[in-house]
């Protein structure tokens, strides 16, 4: 997994951070499969809200993806056309484009 701590939201979100996980066992030849959203404490109010833009799901995951750990959401997320530059990882796919797509989503 790779954590990030206090992950930005979109200015309508409150509190407009939050806990997320990325599964990468592959990476970076398979993209993450979704993302694992924490729900505990504040969070859940900002599940909701997430909730209404993209699909979240609390004790499944789909398309090959690791069933959420207890204390986290999975939200189906899943990258098309998945393309790494092996010899510039920043060109390309990489993480980083990928949370900006679900940043985007949500500020939709």
């Amino acid at each position: 997994f790779v954590a990030v701590a206090n992950f930005p939201l979109p200015d309508r979100y409150r509190p407009d951070h939050i806990h997320l996980a990325l599964y990468v066992s592959e990476y970076p030849t398979v993209p993450p499969i979704g993302i694992y959203l924490a729900s505990r404490g504040t969070n859940a109010h900002l599940l909701s809200q997430i909730r209404a833009k993209i699909h979240v799901f609390r004790d499944s995951a789909y398309h090959g993806a690791e069933r959420p750990l207890d204390g986290f959401e999975w939200v189906c997320l899943v990258s098309e056309g998945w393309r790494v530059d092996r010899g510039d990882i920043r060109r390309g796919q990489n993480l980083q484009k990928y949370l900006a797509y679900f940043y985007a989503l949500l500020a939709e």
